[in-house]
């Protein structure tokens, strides 16, 4: 299970629907980037798994999943032979089956895959639909393909061969938020007594990540300053959790996080954190460097694994090299790997545009496919309509810098290893 890897680009807090614009972008902007690594990582040889709740409440899953006809079919196809995988906790038999039992249960305040149901009350139709398809036109615009997408993806889930449990949290993000107090007590006073006040008496359930949010809102709205550090420290250590949940490492990419927060996590969680860099430099590959590639499609991932579904990890980023899905881009000693992903610009709904961007991989070490650096370079778009066209260009265009530290050690160790201790 050491090649098994968590992205928390694909948070479902991340990649929510609805909200401001501001919200949206960032949201499109993380599921356009977790595309790109999840179709590197598969192709380096890597399983991408998630937690049962990312099955039936991540937009980005359910994006990919929803698009037309032959990408569609050819990410749930990678879902069924298992190349990505969504893990269910004991007492679910399907991804499908979770969701039924998630909104029905009050516990559950905050939907991040359906925003139109706040409230218990408010989801009796959506449970009610879920039993009687006929239902389904009486619901909210949208919310019936949006079910549709749910039972495909939760079907092909369910086929996967040797499907594996996700595992009890329990008191894991308290321990963790514990620990990153600790840590922060060297870097930012004030962060480090926000976040033992989330894991003290103030906060119902320390362990549910919305109660711990819920908390901060209330600081604010009282008029505390809540530095966003806070915040971010809380979510890295939610993924983190949740990563070891599934008994992946975590790629924690820390979206938008400050330097301190970054700090405060380094100490937290030496060897799995990456920063995102999103001012300064980017470096740029030459054009030649890239020429043969074209944009990666989930068809052409499925077309790729089923030529090399029996072939070692080396093997693997060989064949993709030769089919001119990866380049290197750099030489054998630390070798660095690019590949031009096709980037969609809006949830459920038709494609706004493609643009090319770039990713580059850079291997961990020794150990092949263990993606240690991840850089998606700056992208353009194709649209026809100019106004959208510069829309989209001036989002797209954010430059991204991933810079992925991993040991090697802890790629061999489980990671629920390092939120025990």
């Amino acid at each position: 299970m050491h090649h098994n890897v968590y992205f928390d680009l694909l948070d479902t807090a991340q990649t929510a629907l609805g909200g401001t614009e501001e919200q949206r972008t960032r949201a499109e902007e993380c599921s356009s980037r977790a595309e790109a690594e999840i179709k590197m990582s598969v192709l380096c040889g890597l399983t991408p798994v998630f937690p049962q709740t990312h099955g039936w409440d991540s937009g980005a899953l359910l994006e990919y999943a929803g698009r037309q006809s032959l990408e569609q079919k050819s990410f749930l196809w990678l879902l069924e032979k298992g190349y990505i995988r969504v893990c269910l906790r004991d007492d679910n038999a399907s991804i499908w089956d979770a969701a039924r039992a998630a909104f029905r249960n009050p516990a559950y305040r905050r939907l991040s895959a359906w925003p139109e149901f706040k409230t218990r009350k408010e989801r009796e139709p959506l449970v009610e639909a879920m039993d009687n398809t006929k239902r389904w036109a009486a619901l909210p615009s949208g919310v019936g393909d949006r079910l549709d997408v749910l039972r495909r993806l939760s079907e092909a889930a369910r086929k996967a061969p040797g499907r594996e449990q996700e595992l009890p949290r329990r008191d894991s993000l308290s321990r963790l938020i514990k620990k990153a107090a600790g840590a922060a007590s060297g870097v930012d006073r004030e962060v480090a007594r926000l976040l033992w006040r989330c894991t003290g008496g103030e906060v119902p359930d320390p362990n549910n990540r919305t109660a711990i949010d819920e908390f901060l809102e209330g600081e604010m709205q009282n008029g505390q300053w809540v530095p966003p550090e806070v915040r971010q420290v809380t979510d890295a250590c939610y993924n983190a959790v949740a990563a070891g949940s599934v008994q992946a490492h975590p790629i924690l990419t820390f979206p938008l996080a400050g330097a301190n927060a970054l700090e405060i996590m380094g100490r937290t969680l030496p060897g799995s954190m990456s920063c995102d860099v999103l001012a300064g430099s980017v470096q740029r590959l030459e054009s030649y460097e890239v020429a043969d590639l074209e944009p990666v499609s989930w068809e052409r991932i499925e077309e790729h694994m089923k030529k090399v579904q029996d072939s070692g990890v080396a093997s693997r980023i060989r064949e993709a090299e030769a089919a001119k899905l990866i380049a290197n881009v750099a030489g054998p000693e630390r070798p660095r790997y690019a590949l031009i992903p096709p980037v969609t610009g809006k949830l459920y709904g038709s494609t706004v545009g493609w643009a090319a961007g770039t990713l580059v991989a850079t291997l961990a070490g020794a150990i092949p496919g263990l993606l240690a650096g991840i850089l998606i370079g700056a992208v353009g778009s194709t649209l026809a309509e100019r106004s959208e066209r510069a829309r989209v260009v001036e989002r797209l265009e954010r430059k991204w810098l991933g810079l992925i530290q991993q040991r090697r050690s802890m790629i061999h160790e489980r990671p629920s290893t390092s939120l025990e201790r």
